[in-house]
């Protein structure tokens, strides 16, 4: 799939259907031509609509045939240094500095070493593109520092990196960020590449408030990153920015390092701050993060058909960090979240296990998503919550199964705007399935809207309200005041984890049978494959569609929008 931006806007409609409109003065649609999702867009600043006459010049740079006294202009006289070639970049230009692809530049900038990144592209459709020349593997780009860091009072716009390898060196005390933006401006887009082993292998910010917006990352590998002695380390950190895309991206194993950086509370796969709104997660893979996979606490995110692997918490949103202007609204749609984790191990172990969990948050739409076959050492936390106020909320059509937590716990009144209907929820028996767990003095009537949800487990603590008091399903339906089932739909003996998954689609591959070693490989044959993922049995795409046929759901529809 492509991410193109056309210039008019146009008709919202997604890969599978609608993917989100954005909700602000600008007009920024997704829209699908021939299997291409298309960002529509029409409130860029600057010359975005414009055409040069000039079309731009090519720069080429070679660490194994270049010379900085070649002309850098000519295929076969390429530039050597990457700063030699940075320096006949033309700002507000359409040049392209391409670097060979098998060389290696070491611990060097993109840029003079005295400076930042600063210049900038003519437009949207003629940016100053840096990418790859000739055949083989991507040009590696390795630093122990931060090899691209966008700083400038002047800002920077019409930027885009594609095919490269962007590697950290680590030593005994460093902490670089591979990829740093603070900078106004934006239309930054980072494409086909792979960013890997830094402290926090991307950083998107600003220095003030939406100072700068359209940030996208298509198809790219965000891997590995680990904390420094001490701090904290993502994968992707974004804050004080709008309008975000990440697009079929796999972002994997970042916030630690066995055994010597152990994961904390603090690191994250992607960590979406309250200060950015306006931020798409789609079709990616997010997986073994040291706590959250798609921490989303900004006023305006969606996450939408991701898979999420064994993560301490799966899906996000809102957080008590915000303040009440910056309360959380959005869309988590047809995502599988599957197995849970712990955060850390030994005796600093962290219970967790949290598959989907909201609060703070008003106009919210979590649908069509599953959560499944979750572990964690200690088994209490649940596959679905509500952790804090929710107006305005819509949980309809989920499935839950095989958790070792409850499937569903309300640790907050829902408001009676909220509507929690047609969901299954489904456990193995000795299990909960539903849990209230409000604290001490709260009212009993927890509120909401509650129609045709199906429950399915045995044993007295299937259903348990009031800090976990066992009082039964009776209780249980007359506080949510439910039309409820309780049928398992057939689901009780339904197996859709990892294991499963690979013995399926990929007998070939010595599949273990346990799933944090089946998702490891799952995991490696993704990390494997050309960026463009050319083998779809290792996409969140190519998982999802067989969990939802074997679980016998319905393929997945447009997206709901939100009111």
């Amino acid at each position: 799939m492509r991410l193109i931006r056309m210039q008019s806007p146009g008709a919202s409609h997604g890969k599978q259907g609608e993917r989100r409109q954005k909700q602000s003065g600008c007009s920024h649609q997704w829209i699908t031509l021939a299997g291409a999702i298309v960002l529509s867009h029409a409130c860029l600043a600057g010359n975005d609509s414009a055409v040069s006459a000039d079309e731009g010049r090519t720069i080429y740079v070679s660490s194994s045939s270049g010379l900085d006294s070649n002309p850098g202009t000519n295929l076969n006289a390429p530039k050597r240094t990457l700063a030699a070639a940075y320096n006949l970049l033309r700002n507000q230009s359409g040049d392209r500095m391409l670097l060979k692809r098998g060389d290696t530049w070491t611990n060097e900038y993109f840029y003079p070493s005295d400076r930042s990144w600063y210049k900038s592209g003519f437009s949207h459709d003629q940016p100053i593109v840096v990418g790859a020349y000739s055949t083989g593997p991507r040009p590696i780009v390795r630093h122990e520092a931060s090899p691209l860091r966008v700083q400038t009072s002047d800002g920077v716009s019409h930027l885009r990196l594609e095919n490269l390898d962007i590697q950290a060196i680590r030593t005994a005390t460093n902490a670089p960020v591979g990829i740093s933006w603070w900078a106004t401006g934006g239309d930054f887009t980072l494409r086909d590449c792979r960013v890997q082993n830094f402290a926090g292998n991307i950083s998107i910010d600003a220095p003030a408030p939406m100072a700068a917006s359209e940030f996208r990352f298509e198809r790219c590998e965000v891997l590995d990153a680990f904390p420094g002695t001490g701090g904290s380390s993502q994968g992707a950190y974004i804050a004080n920015v709008s309008d975000v895309v990440f697009d079929q991206c796999i972002i994997d194993h970042n916030g630690w390092r066995y055994p010597d950086r152990p994961p904390s509370m603090l690191s994250h796969n992607l960590y979406l701050s309250q200060t950015a709104t306006g931020v798409v997660v789609q079709d990616c893979v997010v997986a073994r993060g040291a706590a959250t996979g798609i921490q989303m606490r900004g006023q305006r995110m969606d996450s939408i058909g991701n898979l999420v692997l064994s993560n301490p918490l799966g899906i996000t949103m809102g957080h008590s960090a915000q303040t009440p202007e910056q309360i959380s609204r959005g869309i988590i749609y047809g995502n599988v979240v599957l197995d849970g984790a712990d955060i850390g191990w030994g005796p600093s172990r962290l219970y967790r296990g949290f598959g989907i969990g909201w609060g703070r948050v008003s106009s919210a739409i979590i649908e069509d998503n599953i959560v499944a076959h979750g572990w964690s050492q200690q088994g209490y936390e649940p596959a679905y919550t509500i952790g804090d106020f929710a107006y305005n909320t819509t949980l309809r059509n989920n499935v839950g199964l095989d958790w070792l937590g409850p499937i569903f716990t309300i640790r907050y009144p829902v408001m009676n705007n909220s509507v929690i209907s047609e969901n299954t929820f489904v456990n193995a028996p000795g299990r909960t399935v539903a849990s209230i767990e409000l604290p001490s003095g709260v009212p009993a009537d927890i509120g909401g809207q509650w129609l045709g949800n199906r429950y399915w487990g045995t044993g007295n603590n299937a259903f348990t309200p009031w800090q976990g008091t066992v009082n039964g399903v009776a209780v249980w339906q007359s506080t949510t005041d439910d039309s409820m089932e309780f049928n398992d739909a057939g689901l009780s003996n339904a197996n859709i984890s990892m294991p499963r998954y690979l013995l399926t689609v990929a007998p070939e591959l010595p599949t273990p049978t346990d799933s944090a070693g089946a998702i490891d490989a799952f995991l490696q044959q993704a990390r494997s494959q050309p960026v463009l993922q050319t083998d779809h049995r290792f996409t969140a795409e190519g998982y999802i569609r067989w969990a939802r046929r074997n679980l016998g759901l319905p393929p997945l529809h447009a997206a709901p929008q939100l009111p």
